[in-house]
């Protein structure tokens, strides 16, 4: 069968530097099965959508797959509806973290015949052999399709039993050397090869997963609600992965981007002596989670030509990280962050502002773990955003912030959290900007950053002069802020009639947001089909 798999752009204003990975392991298991695939991908090449159908429709392809994550919604809508268009009796495959929690949006608004949810190998697989004749609609399970003006959806999850049987991603279907070129880790490698003394005259990047999944189950994340645990690639398949990557592409630097693949200090000492008896020549980047980073394995990671750690800070509110279930306290992230401070290697973190309980005493927790930790100009800050799939998006809905979800996801597609669109406190929005600066501010100001803000260091009288005015304007908005939290907490606790409740929140015996309509994702029976 002839399949045609399709990408999406995420932003459309910015290039694409992440090769699209579980399309490439989609496309090899199904070459392994005999069929002809060929990735079309428009969030690489961003053909105008009249192009892109006209191409796709070249192919003449017996099904149509299409993979989006949520702010992809309204380019995927248009999408959707011009293949159908141009091929009316071709099925359409809808795939992806789009389809989290969101299988009435997609089948009311797109032109789509089926929805997979979770992983899609074997779905696919077994939706061809329906399409040919020789398999029961109703027994694929986690897919979801057009049932008259309606749509059915099939309970349960299937996935590969043992991921180390799946072939390697087809690079060989992408244009790889679009992403090698286009990617540079200067930003962190640069500072690691000058503090080392180490020298990288290949700095070709590459992109690998170690695991397929995650232990944690955050309240902002996909992971709440598609949850099926966690799988890990073996060291065989590791090392094939490098080498294949290492002799075809020669590519010298590795991104791991999994925070659970390091969970434990057996699986780094494991990684990091793949890497220096078969790789030395290697330098790679790694992610986790704070509560794992210790002296032992900053020291590990070090030996192994480790220039980059990754792990998501978001807050340094003990509070506030129970709330979203992070599974970390601030004190963990703080010392995390020392720890690959005192390194060789470079530190990269993201933080979010503006989370369900957020208060200015959060924010000022937040504000000194940032100085504490010596957070450096590596840090991603974002307002907390939220998505289908995890707990902060059902209490958003659920409290009317969100009264309109087709809306909402018209509003954040083509946009990042960066993009303030929902403000999750009782407090005015500008008190919540207020709070971003304040942190970024912070941020700016770390002994590790050694790039203070511009404004700090003027020059002439009209410079100064605009510096005085900006910094006293910002004084005073800190000020008003905190009068402004102040009253409101008086008033919420000495007259409740006169502010809005729907801010309220309920929280689990741990201390973890709870939302009236509770969905949680379960660990999955594994398919036998290999």
């Amino acid at each position: 069968m002839r399949i045609a798999l399709i990408t999406t752009p995420t932003r459309s204003s910015e290039p694409i530097y992440f090769p699209p990975m579980g399309v490439a392991r989609l496309a090899a298991y199904m070459e392994r099965l005999g069929h002809e695939v060929v990735i079309f991908d428009a969030a690489r090449v961003r053909w105008p959508r009249e192009k892109l159908c006209e191409i796709v429709s070249a192919f003449q392809p017996d099904i149509i797959g299409i993979s989006a994550i949520i702010t992809a919604y309204g380019y995927t809508i248009h999408l959707s509806q011009a293949l159908k268009q141009a091929m009316p009796f071709t099925p359409i495959v809808l795939g992806g973290h789009l389809t989290i929690n969101n299988a009435a949006n997609c089948f009311e608004h797109m032109a789509i015949d089926y929805l997979v949810h979770g992983y899609g190998e074997i779905v696919l697989e077994k939706l061809i052999e329906h399409i040919s004749g020789s398999y029961p609609l109703e027994n694929i399970r986690g897919l979801s399709y057009r049932c008259g003006s309606s749509f059915a959806s099939n309970p349960g999850r299937d996935f590969v039993e043992d991921i180390n049987t799946l072939p390697l991603p087809a690079y060989h279907l992408l244009d790889t050397e679009y992403y090698i070129a286009n990617n540079s880790r200067d930003s962190y490698l640069r500072p690691y090869l000058e503090r080392t003394g180490k020298t990288a005259d290949n700095t070709r990047v590459g992109f690998m997963s170690l695991t397929l999944g995650c232990t944690g189950r955050c309240t902002f994340c996909v992971h709440e609600q598609e949850y099926i645990g966690i799988n890990y690639f073996n060291t065989d398949y590791v090392e094939n992965h490098i080498r294949y990557l290492y002799n075809t592409f020669s590519i010298r630097i590795f991104v791991v981007g999994e925070e659970m693949v390091f969970s434990s200090m057996k699986r780094v000492r494991d990684f990091c002596s793949l890497v220096r008896e078969q790789f030395p020549d290697i330098y790679w980047s790694s992610a986790t989670r704070a509560k794992y980073i210790t002296p032992e394995m900053v020291s590990e990671l070090e030996k192994s030509n480790c220039f980059a750690v990754n792990f998501g800070f978001e807050s340094g509110s003990t509070r506030i990280l129970t709330i979203m279930q992070k599974g970390v306290t601030a004190e963990e992230n703080i010392h995390a962050a020392q720890c690959v401070g005192e390194s060789t290697m470079t530190l990269a973190v993201t933080a979010m502002v503006g989370n369900i309980g957020e208060t200015n005493e959060t924010i000022a927790e937040t504000e000194a773990s940032i100085k504490q930790a010596n957070l450096g100009q590596t840090v991603g800050l974002f307002y907390a955003t939220p998505y289908p799939g995890g707990r902060i998006w059902d209490w958003t809905v659920e409290a009317g912030l969100i009264p309109d979800i087709h809306k909402y996801l018209l509003e954040i597609s083509n946009r990042d959290a960066s993009d303030f669109r929902v403000n999750l406190t009782p407090y005015p929005d500008w008190i919540v900007k207020l709070w971003f600066e304040r942190l970024w501010r912070a941020v700016c100001y770390t002994a590790a950053s050694q790039k203070p803000l511009p404004a700090t260091r003027p020059s002439g009288l009209l410079a100064k002069w605009h510096t005085w005015v900006h910094e006293t304007l910002y004084q005073l908005k800190l000020n008003a802020a905190e009068t402004y939290c102040r009253l409101y907490d008086l008033a919420k606790q000495f007259a409740p009639i006169c502010v809005s409740h729907k801010f309220d929140f309920d929280t689990d015996k741990r201390g973890v947001l709870l939302p009236k309509n509770l969905i949680l994702g379960k660990q999955s029976k594994r398919s036998t089909l290999q």
